[in-house]
């Protein structure tokens, strides 16, 4: 958004120019002028290439941005006079997008130095140009222009309120939703715990219940009236201890076969769900170390594990025929790619990658015969992305290389931030 309305500038600045020069017959220095809305160009094709490798700019760098604005802006009021030109206003428009876009320290730095040029050019600028149009009243370009920059600065400041306001209402919303997905997650998470916890509080009665089953069951022999139920009790006691015993199992010494999985068998069961949509799905697995070396074990976290399920989902939406998931380790990382073989990153979403509400979508679901989670809003990447970097991976979005097509996610963790286990290790231990 900040480089869209710095565009917004340059083209205002244009035509402020073009007006004065070609409308008005101002005498302005053209060419200084030109130089410096070419230069305010280049150094807005640099902001775009930097924001490609990043979905925000950071607060020190977007602050970088708007003070050179604020100088090239002081430059030219200098040469087309100073606090004399109506264009003065324009000098508030990176404050206002400082005080409600970055850091205190920030905005005030920058109101100070458009506090210190307006200062400079109270007393040094060149003269305004004040030249008028044949057969106009005295003074009249001049309060045109008065106008003009009044209502620029109106609209301009009103829009940009507005954008502000919006995107902090949409990104609120999009992280409200990835609390609540990652909640529902604990929640699911939670209940293997408090299942261990009740088959370990339900051991003792179904114990004392199996035994004076047995004890019944020697004086009401099968055959006889009662005997039959007593049976019938004794066995459906020992099905409730084996189902408890299961349970138990979950949390077994802080991580149970429910907790701690291989990292193969995650995505296998990540994926099984996306099997039955007329997409194929390709796990494939190799060791960066040694050939065949067993794949390291994963905690069942839950932003883990709707992360991932996230991504692959979308994935599946976007292929044509085929997505394939790749698991890489070696001693100090694990990396996960999913491949799809369908069209691809488009280049507006790929601008905006990581952000919320960013989706080329076009009722995808179709050929799941079901809706969308989030009627395609756009926020499948960012919740995705928001909680797998929580956990500690870091992503890289980019497009399958030519011959190819397709969208390629790379998922990287070093191996101590997320708890990774080797198994070798475990069994040695």
């Amino acid at each position: 958004m900040l480089i869209r309305l710095r565009w917004m500038i340059v083209f205002f600045q244009a035509a402020a120019v073009f007006f004065a020069w070609f409308i008005l017959a101002a005498d302005i220095p053209l060419l200084a002028c030109c130089v410096l809305i070419g230069l305010s160009a280049i150094v807005n094709l640099c902001a775009r290439w930097r924001q490609q490798k990043s979905a925000f700019l950071e607060s020190g760098v977007a602050a970088g941005f708007l003070a050179y604005d604020i100088l090239q802006l002081a430059a030219m009021l200098y040469l087309t006079g100073g606090t004399s030109n109506p264009l003065i206003f324009l000098l508030l428009a990176p404050v206002l997008i400082a005080a409600t876009s970055l850091r205190r320290a920030h905005a005030i730095v920058l109101a100070t130095l458009v506090f210190i040029a307006s200062s400079i050019m109270v007393e040094h600028h060149l003269p305004l140009p004040t030249r008028s149009v044949a057969g106009a009243a005295p003074g009249l370009p001049y309060v045109i222009v008065m106008w003009l920059s009044l209502n620029i600065c109106l609209v301009g400041m009103a829009g940009y309120s507005f954008l502000v306001t919006s995107q902090a209402r949409n990104l609120s919303a999009a992280l409200t939703a990835t609390e609540l997905v990652l909640a529902r997650e604990q929640h699911l998470s939670a209940l293997d715990g408090m299942a261990a916890a009740a088959a370990h509080e339900l051991g003792t009665p179904l114990s004392t219940i199996a035994v004076i089953a047995r004890e019944l069951a020697r004086e009401w022999p099968p055959d006889t009236a009662l005997g039959a139920d007593i049976e019938l009790l004794g066995s459906q006691a020992k099905r409730c201890r084996d189902i408890l015993a299961k349970l138990s199992s979950l949390s077994s010494d802080g991580g149970g076969p429910m907790a701690v999985v291989r990292l193969t068998d995650l995505i296998e069961e990540l994926a099984e769900p996306h099997r039955n949509f007329g997409i194929a799905i390709h796990v494939q697995r190799h060791s960066l170390v040694d050939e065949g070396g067993s794949p390291p074990e994963i905690q069942r976290l839950p932003g883990v594990l709707y992360g991932i399920g996230n991504l692959l989902e979308n994935a599946v939406d976007f292929a044509k025929s085929e997505v394939k998931v790749t698991l890489a380790w070696d001693e100090d990382a694990i990396i996960v790619k999913i491949v799809d073989d369908g069209p691809g990153f488009s280049d507006v979403v790929a601008e905006r990658l990581g952000e919320p509400y960013n989706t080329s979508r076009q009722n995808k679901a179709a050929k799941r015969d079901v809706p969308i989670e989030g009627g395609g809003l756009g926020l499948g990447i960012f919740i995705g992305k928001t909680l797998l970097e929580r956990s500690g991976a870091s992503l890289a979005f980019e497009n399958v290389k030519a011959p190819g097509s397709g969208a390629e996610v790379s998922i990287v963790w070093s191996r101590e931030k997320i708890g990774f286990r080797d198994p070798r290790m475990v069994a040695s231990g």
